[in-house]
């Protein structure tokens, strides 16, 4: 597991790291400090950052990325290679010392000081406790027909403990079944499809649900064997977007014997198991390890074609970036890309539709989606 962990890691970031070119980094950067040589030495982090981060394109990569690069600034000698005061001075009104300068930091002794940082047992180990310890995971098992195995056979608890020991292993905090089962009762147990997984997940203010499912179809043969083809079926949705980000499908095939359908099933989930789980959590660890740009969906109902155009025209004018995802004779959907939140995306967008003339009030708000309907009698 751990093995598993330092690989992922180290993998993404050489990817990232090897795409750049091996010469210096010349960074301009203004700092300040209690002295000249305090201002000098913050420029120097300041310069490591700026050019860490022209590598680590998702800086979550990393547990605390400013952590990283003040124990490279700290740790690792000449990977600044020289710097330049272009200006100085002490600030009358605060007192401190304040120096804008041009660092120029070696690219190839910075690439190698950060992977020997990630290479550090103490550094993956903050990696997983902070990077994805707040992050909730609820996994379970459906079942759609009438034979499917139970929850508490040795197939489908294999599989459940194969998926729970890899996301534990980054440091997820992962909701099984049997706990859902205390919280829940029988609600628990009674998942027939990815909207009632959904609702069960989201009541436990999870980020992600994982749904578990086996797909299995028993055939004779002429010799007299039965033989058992089987697909491990795992799906993850986002319940933040309500977005399938991950479907694995891996199909495979035994012959039945005296053991008969349970007995292939294990064998089934311990040959291709491990795959599934290791497949699952790098979607998973990807999912939330990256940056993504903050988007909102809006959506208006009933609402004529006439005063979509104005609709636009108000998205316009906040100047935000956006799309029209679907379009309708009464219905629109926006994807607005913004840093704002919700509660002040909301409220911008009601009262800039009030001075547009255009009768609407946010109904409700479903994950990132904010609803926007006809207020009554207008």
């Amino acid at each position: 597991m751990k093995r598993s962990f330092k690989v992922s890691v180290m993998v993404a970031v050489c990817c990232l790291l090897c795409a750049a070119t091996v010469r210096a980094a010349e960074v301009t950067v203004v700092s300040e400090g209690a002295s000249k040589q305090q201002a000098i030495n913050n420029a120097m982090r300041m310069a490591i950052e700026q050019a860490l981060g022209t590598y680590v394109e998702s800086k979550t990569m990393v547990s605390d990325f400013k952590v990283a690069s003040d124990h490279i600034a700290s740790a690792s000698a000449g990977v600044v290679k020289k710097y330049d005061i272009i200006s100085e001075g002490k600030d009358p009104i605060e007192g401190t010392y304040k120096i804008k300068a041009r660092v120029t930091v070696d690219d190839g002794k910075l690439k190698d000081a950060f992977q020997a940082y990630m290479n550090d047992p103490r550094a993956k180990k903050v990696f997983q406790e902070t990077k994805f310890s707040q992050r909730r995971i609820v996994v379970v098992y459906s079942t759609e027909a009438k034979d499917d195995l139970p929850l508490d056979s040795r197939p489908v608890k294999h599989l459940m403990s194969l998926i729970e020991d890899r996301l534990v292993g980054h440091g997820f905090r992962v909701f099984l079944p049997d706990q859902l089962i205390r919280i829940r009762g029988r609600a628990a147990l009674e998942i027939r499809d990815d909207k009632t997984a959904m609702a069960l997940a989201s009541q436990e203010q999870a980020d992600a649900v994982v749904i578990v499912s086996f797909d299995a179809q028993k055939r004779g043969t002429d010799e007299g064997y039965g033989k058992l083809r089987a697909n491990v079926l795992l799906k993850s949705y986002d319940l933040t977007t309500g977005e399938l980000f991950c479907n694995i499908n891996n199909p495979e095939n035994v012959v039945t014997g005296s053991g008969g359908f349970e007995e292939a099933m294990t064998r089934i989930v311990q040959s291709v198991g491990p795959k599934s789980a290791d497949d699952l959590t790098a979607k998973i660890v990807e999912r939330f390890s990256t940056v993504r740009q903050n988007f909102v969906y809006l959506v208006f109902k009933n609402m004529p074609v006439r005063h979509q155009d104005k609709v636009e025209d108000v998205m316009d004018d906040l100047g935000w970036k956006y799309k029209t995802v679907k379009q309708a004779r009464d219905y629109l959907e926006i994807e607005v890309f913004t840093d704002g939140d919700m509660n002040t995306i909301r409220r911008k967008v009601r009262k800039s539709l009030e001075k547009s003339g255009l009768a609407y009030e946010p109904v409700d708000t479903i994950g990132q989606r904010v609803v926007f309907d006809r207020e009554s009698g207008k």
